[in-house]
């Protein structure tokens, strides 16, 4: 796989080679969005690289929120059977 930038500098977009890490990932550095893209075999995703953490995609984040969407469900499931309301319901 090929990782290939360009930067504005001067007028012109220029040619932004991606690095190497010594575990194969290509990473593409964009000093605009303060974000790493990163490459490793067919995967592709973003990194920051202040907090190293993974930026999800937009199948990972679907499930994440149906999974915390699920969980907010039960709980309120829990509630209503204590006989409490949630903070949200009125």
């Amino acid at each position: 796989m090929q990782l290939k930038g360009r930067r504005l500098a001067g007028g012109r977009y220029r040619p932004q080679p991606a690095v190497e890490s010594l575990h194969g990932t290509l990473i593409l550095r964009s000093e605009t969005l303060g974000l790493e893209f990163r490459a490793k075999g067919e995967e592709l995703y973003f990194l920051d690289p202040v907090t190293g953490r993974r930026l999800l995609g937009h199948r990972e984040e679907g499930a994440s929120r149906r999974a915390a969407e699920a969980r907010v469900a039960e709980l309120e499931a829990l509630l209503r059977q204590s006989g409490r309301r949630s903070p949200g319901a009125r």
